[in-house]
């Protein structure tokens, strides 16, 4: 990142209160340590009350995460994010609207054909269910950009079978000769959804998502994209863990992309979240 960028986030940690934040932001990745003084001196002001932005109410516009977001690097296009166009400029404008922070996992670019489609070949065509996580879109070949559960996939022939036993279970079926794509019981395959990460309130600095909102979203979109709760949401995201890059959609600027871990920290600090008790036990 930039060093302006960092010095941005230093910025932004420091009226959201995180001062140990801003200074290790300073000291550690630009060196400036004069930079931790000032920090330190601005920071004696906030506390005696002149200003202070924990717990206090924000727009976008004016939010102390505003800065942090707007120092990452622009996301890439639509289409290479595996998300249509017309989806990614409702996003914007949603995050708009509502006065939201929405993250969403980057999948895989081939999926975007599918979109819209109700189609391919014989076989019908549907969003990703949350239930086939454990099976994944393939990257190429014919069916590249749906989704398959292959033996490769899994550490070892057993565990592959035991995730079979589960998917017939649930009502799906592995076709191996067709590079082990996955159908249902309607003989529909799956490609790639959208997997939120986070949405955040920014006028109360917390996560807002809910089941209502994902169907608020769905039904603008005219498809059921959004198949599941945010992964901050779910009991067991330890076991999923984080996938990069992340999109932000945030009110008034460009999707950013979050690239890294150290990234997506300061990002939830910035916003409210807690880090620590979210992902601080896998990721640190």
């Amino acid at each position: 990142m930039h060093p302006l960028g960092t010095l941005w986030i230093a910025i932004a940690l420091l009226f959201s209160g995180e001062l140990s934040l801003a200074r290790e932001r300073v000291a550690g990745r630009v060196g400036l340590t004069p930079c931790t003084s000032l920090i330190a001196d601005a920071t004696s002001g906030l506390k005696a009350g002149r200003l202070q932005a924990r717990g206090t109410h924000h727009s976008g516009q004016d939010s102390p995460s505003r800065a942090v977001v707007a120092s990452l690097a622009v996301a890439s296009l639509p289409e290479s994010r595996g998300m249509a166009w017309e989806h990614d400029r409702f996003f914007q404008g949603y995050s708009q609207e509502k006065n939201l922070a929405i993250l969403i996992i980057d999948s895989n670019p081939a999926a975007t054909r599918f979109i819209g489609q109700r189609n391919f070949g014989s076989r019908g065509l549907r969003p990703k269910p949350g239930g086939l996580k454990e099976c994944k879109t393939l990257k190429e070949g014919t069916f590249r950009g749906l989704v398959a559960c292959q033996p490769k996939l899994f550490s070892s022939m057993e565990a592959w079978q035991r995730a079979m036993w589960q998917l017939n279970a649930e009502g799906f079926f592995v076709v191996p000769e067709s590079d082990y794509l996955v159908v249902d019981s309607q003989n529909r395959a799956s490609f790639s959804d959208y997997d939120v990460q986070t949405v955040v309130s920014l006028s109360q600095r917390r996560d807002a998502f809910t089941e209502a909102m994902a169907e608020e979203i769905n039904a603008h979109l005219g498809i059921d994209m959004v198949q599941h709760p945010a992964l901050d949401q779910y009991a067991l995201r330890h076991q999923v863990g984080l996938k990069f890059p992340i999109t932000v959609y945030y009110p008034g600027l460009q999707p950013r992309s979050i690239q890294s871990i150290e990234e997506m920290i300061f990002i939830y600090n910035s916003l409210g979240l807690s880090w620590q008790s979210l992902w601080g036990g896998l990721y640190r």
